[in-house]
């Protein structure tokens, strides 16, 4: 008899799916390795490589052979055994040294081991868009995201806290597992106490056979805690027209509704909600212009608003600080941070004396660089958007090219 059952239906052509496509790869694979070693015996035999240098897979097999005929073959395999087996007992020993040196020295350890990493045993999970935010207890939340594959069509976003962050070693708790999707940007507290953590389920790439339970969640969402990171729900989310990868930020206005901002391909789109996040309505664009690249929005300590985004842009360049004081309607003329090409991805914090210290990234695929822009309110004020004017703006490189200063 037919299975109606649509869920199991579905389930059926996913593994079929999946099936077919790890046997694609496979074949791929040998294909693959066939074409290499067929290169790699024509370039050594056109002369294209030095077949001195780097053999070739016939001039291989061909001493394979002689050395089978004249009994040496064990003999060359038990050499390289002996020797892999002295190199991996040195190793051992080495990091077992390095582990008791390390443990002994708490500073050489913290010298030599500046970052925070995440991994994972599988080698398929991508763990990406790390975020570190401070909740009101003086606890320090890094947060990043996890797909089997680029996207597997529910994505996680997993969290691990710091109880003690200004310790002379920081220790993390356990990672755990709060939503469905991705966190690009930072929580905020509302007035009611509750921590609203800005997570996405994208719908761009969604499949109906990937995932189903994230069917109604596929969209930019509010996730609540309300017992101080304890437990999360979500409670609802903002189906914006046009998003890309939503990067959606949040703000609380002066009659407490909720302002949503969500990155779109032409530009910045909007939402509101006037229930903590339950519901949401509007899902067209905001007025503010954008080179679809993520932006930074933040209540200050002054009651303003802060954006940091994309000015009279060509690409992602003129990345500037803007302030408003009427929750949004309008916006001052703002400081230009940085006028170069391919500068993006701001994200920010303000000190308890209104300082503002903002990062964001140049030429990621190039010069791969971090930068800190470090300014205050007044500066903004003053309207500097001229290249000549960045002298109102403190900034470095704090990370080029994978090394750290």
């Amino acid at each position: 008899m037919k299975n109606s059952d649509p869920v199991s239906q579905r389930q059926k052509k996913y593994l079929l799916a999946i099936r077919r496509n790890s046997i694609l790869i496979q074949v791929s694979r040998i294909l693959l390795f066939v074409f290499f070693v067929g290169i790699w015996e024509i370039s050594a035999r056109t002369g294209l490589i030095d077949s001195f240098i780097f053999s070739s897979p016939g001039q291989i097999l061909e001493k394979m052979k002689e050395m089978l005929l004249d009994h040496t073959l064990i003999d060359h395999v038990s050499i390289t055994l002996l020797e892999t087996l002295i190199s991996f007992a040195l190793v051992t020993v080495l990091g077992i040294g390095c582990g008791v040196l390390l443990w002994a020295f708490p500073r050489l350890s913290l010298i030599l081991e500046p970052y925070l990493v995440v991994s994972h045993p599988d080698e398929r999970m991508r763990v990406f868009d790390p975020c570190l935010w401070m909740d009101p207890l003086g606890r320090l939340w890094f947060t990043w995201s996890q797909s089997l594959g680029y996207f597997d069509g529910m994505h996680g976003v997993w969290a691990s806290v710091c109880d003690a962050p200004d310790a002379p070693q920081p220790t993390f708790g356990p990672p755990r597992r709060i939503a469905n999707g991705v966190m690009m940007c930072k929580p905020i507290v509302l007035s009611d106490g509750a921590w609203l953590f800005p997570c996405a389920v994208w719908s761009k790439w969604a499949r109906p056979e990937e995932a189903p339970e994230t069917e109604g969640e596929r969209f930019s969402n509010a996730v609540v805690t309300t017992d101080l990171g304890q437990t999360f729900v979500r409670r609802g989310g903002a189906d914006v027209k046009n998003r890309c990868f939503d990067e959606h930020m949040v703000v609380e206005r002066k009659d407490h509704s909720l302002w949503m901002l969500v990155r779109r391909y032409d530009g910045i789109g909007e939402s509101f909600s006037y229930d903590g996040g339950y519901h949401w309505v509007g899902r067209g664009h905001s007025g503010i212009p954008g080179p679809c690249s993520r932006f930074f929005l933040r209540r200050l300590r002054s009651g303003k608003l802060l954006l940091i985004n994309h000015v009279d842009f060509r690409g992602r360049n003129n990345l500037a600080a803007r302030l408003s004081d009427d929750d949004g309607k309008t916006w001052s003329t703002g400081l230009l941070l940085d006028g170069r090409d391919n500068v993006s991805y701001p994200d920010g914090v303000e000190d308890e004396n209104g300082t503002l210290y903002v990062i964001y990234d140049r030429e990621r695929l190039k010069d791969r660089e971090i930068l800190l822009a470090v300014f205050r309110e007044e500066d903004i004020l003053r309207g500097a958007m001229e290249q000549q004017d960045l002298c109102l703006v403190e900034r470095r490189v704090v990370s080029k090219a994978g090394v750290r200063e």
